[in-house]
């Protein structure tokens, strides 16, 4: 047991995915005002505690998320326990220093040139847990590339999502708004985002809405969602459709999940397979449900590839839809492609995969490997435990 604990340290350290904060060349410091804050936040939930065996626990959860330097284990601990009302104290702390981890990757790329092979690395270490980040360095790539002659395709031709050849010309106001918006800065994205906005800047709205969604302002949430819907934004599609959603206008919903999945939306692409298949807001429609389903997986949404896993389990394809899916560093997929491999369910038995993809889901908080991790570590020789190690360190599976 001891030695599994050890080698899992060490593989925490190196998976690529989970880019170290204190690397030489690394992120710009976090300000010592900063920590402070984070430091009493946490000592004041402490104090609170009292002598609750379980609260306590969770603190010192908590509290090692902080002192370790990896951005992705916190975007875990969020997905794990994003719906348990019992960690809801921990969940905005969690969420806090994630953001302010992200604006210190945005903040350290911003400084260097826009290439490919930058974004390359980028999306290699930050696109589990810092998304925007990502998009925010894309755009600034796609904005130097020359521009094609080549006409846009539907989808783009119906995206309010300038295409490269237009994403020179944007307004300040709009490139003000997209840059603050990524890093999570709302306070300063508000002034441009709204100046955009008003020029009918369909992206702008949306963040406007998201920004709204933050402070608790409903009205204004559902005025932007649906100013920036009707003007073609994907997203704004998205966000209009669940509020309605929400509402119980499952209907009209639906219909907004149509729009924002015809422009290739992946989320929406998603749950507009879901309400093909339940018969939310549509006829049911289980070949229109297994059409969308499978172009949300191609998309790489992560839930679309594990349904497809579920739906065809037993069968080589279960296997390579829960590979796609865990080499986006999902725990839960992690998890599920050790157990095929464990139990040869989709295809041969293979302990030595079984091995890594049970140890990379344990690394990102999925412990319900942890005893058959111990099992397989004695089954393995040493040789082939050692190359499943390397495999995790050199990144392999592209961590």
């Amino acid at each position: 047991m001891r030695a599994l604990l050890v080698l899992l340290l060490g593989l925490t350290a190196a998976l690529t995915g989970c880019e170290s904060l204190s690397k030489p060349d690394g992120l710009l410091a976090r300000s010592s005002e900063v920590l402070q804050n984070q430091r009493q936040r946490l000592a004041e939930l402490a104090s609170s505690l009292r002598s609750d065996p379980q609260e306590q626990a969770r603190h010192t959860e908590v509290q090692a998320l902080f002192d370790q330097q990896y951005i992705d284990p916190l975007t875990e601990y969020l997905r794990l326990h994003s719906e348990d009302i019992d960690y809801a104290p921990y969940l905005d702390l969690v969420r806090a220093e994630r953001n302010e981890r992200c604006s210190a990757v945005a903040n350290r790329y911003a400084g260097q040139t826009a290439s490919p092979a930058s974004l390359q690395r980028l999306k290699r270490g930050y696109n589990l847990s810092c998304p925007a980040v990502v998009d925010a360095f894309a755009q600034r790539v796609a904005s130097q590339q020359p521009p094609t002659s080549k006409l846009p395709t539907a989808a783009q031709s119906n995206s309010n999502q300038p295409t490269r050849a237009e994403s020179t010309s944007l307004s300040g106001e709009s490139k003000d708004c997209y840059l603050l918006f990524s890093i999570k800065n709302f306070q300063q994205a508000a002034a441009p985002c709204s100046a955009a906005a008003a020029n009918d800047d369909a992206k702008a709205q949306h963040h406007l809405a998201v920004i709204a969604q933050a402070n608790n302002d409903q009205p204004q949430v559902l005025q932007w969602a649906t100013r920036s819907a009707e003007l073609g934004d994907p997203n704004g599609q998205l966000m209009l459709a669940n509020l309605l959603s929400r509402k119980g206008d499952d209907e009209q919903a639906f219909r907004w999940l149509q729009a924002s999945a015809d422009q290739g939306q992946r989320e929406a692409t998603y749950l507009l397979a879901q309400a093909y298949r339940e018969g939310t807001g549509t006829a049911t429609n289980l070949s229109q449900a297994q059409v969308y389903l499978e172009r949300a997986a191609n998309a790489g949404d992560v839930q679309a590839m594990l349904q497809l896993a579920s739906q065809n389990k037993g069968s080589p394809s279960a296997r390579q839809w829960l590979k796609q899916a865990a080499n986006k560093n999902t725990s839960e997929a992690q998890y599920q492609l050790g157990l095929d491999y464990l139990e040869g369910s989709s295809g041969d038995i293979d302990l030595q995969e079984a091995y890594v993809w049970l140890s990379l889901a344990l690394v990102n908080g999925d412990t319900r490997g942890r005893r058959k991790l111990e099992q397989l570590s004695s089954q393995l020789s040493a040789e082939e435990l050692t190359q499943a190690q390397n495999r995790i360190h050199s990144g392999l599976n592209g961590f």
